[in-house]
């Protein structure tokens, strides 16, 4: 009977969001043995070595995206960080939470994986929050996260970027925190007819402010659809650089 349940909330629960292109039935009965895998417990993306992004996407990433020696650049990093250092020619990863920083750099460090450029760059506390904050504006370099809320800046985090010359990486992957502002930092260096991959943009307020930004970019992946390790749907979307 629990099996039972979890497939019938698995298609009930997920399935009222009309305002985003979802996957399609077809991709939903194809995903759901896997979605069952990755809900067991003991499954983390750092054990699995994959990005925490939904099945269809990381389908669409493979056998369309990647190549050999790519240079990479990652906002957030775990499973994403072992995955795509498998991949990459360079791996440049920025995180933001010391205590999960070192429980990755630690787990690279047993599996022997060399090529990835690891950085951490903690948010300034403020000493007085900001009365009127958007997270929607780039320039405010804002987390909408209820532990950082309008108390934290993360300047240094979105602009670590900024070392690198412009139209440098292959791929830029945002799934970290104040993704308006990385976002904002990150168009500039990557490369034409490279990518740009937003997780959770099912969450519209990311690119409200952009859309100057991202003109040079088109949409080639952006769906709703099942992922691992929780219950819910979410979006994820992949743009490539035309200009």
């Amino acid at each position: 009977m629990g099996k039972i349940n979890l497939v019938f909330s698995y298609f009930k629960k997920n399935l009222g969001n009309l305002n985003f292109p979802k996957t399609s039935f077809y991709h939903l009965i194809l995903y759901l043995p896997e979605w069952i895998k990755y809900r067991k417990s003991g499954r983390s993306s750092i054990i699995d070595e994959r990005p925490w992004i939904t099945f269809e996407a990381l389908d669409f990433l493979k056998k369309n995206v990647l190549k050999p020696n790519y240079k990479i650049f990652e906002y957030g990093s775990g499973g994403s960080s072992f995955f795509f250092s498998k991949v990459s020619s360079e791996l440049v990863s920025v995180e933001h939470d010391k205590t999960w920083y070192e429980k990755v750099i630690n787990a690279l460090a047993q599996k022997k994986i060399t090529n990835v450029n690891y950085n951490l760059a903690e948010p300034e506390k403020l000493d007085k929050p900001i009365l009127n904050p958007d997270y929607s504006n780039p320039t405010q370099y804002l987390s909408s996260d209820s532990f950082f809320l309008n108390n934290y800046l993360f300047k240094k985090y979105a602009s670590a970027i900024d070392q690198f010359p412009e139209s440098y990486f292959d791929i830029v992957f945002v799934d970290g925190r104040a993704r308006p502002s990385c976002i904002l930092h990150s168009v500039s260096k990557i490369k034409k007819d490279g990518f740009f991959i937003l997780d959770n943009s099912d969450r519209g307020y990311y690119i409200d402010q952009l859309s100057k930004e991202l003109k040079s970019f088109k949409i080639i992946f952006s769906k709703i659809g099942p992922g691992p390790y929780g219950d819910d749907f979410w979006g994820t979307t992949i743009y490539k650089k035309i200009n």
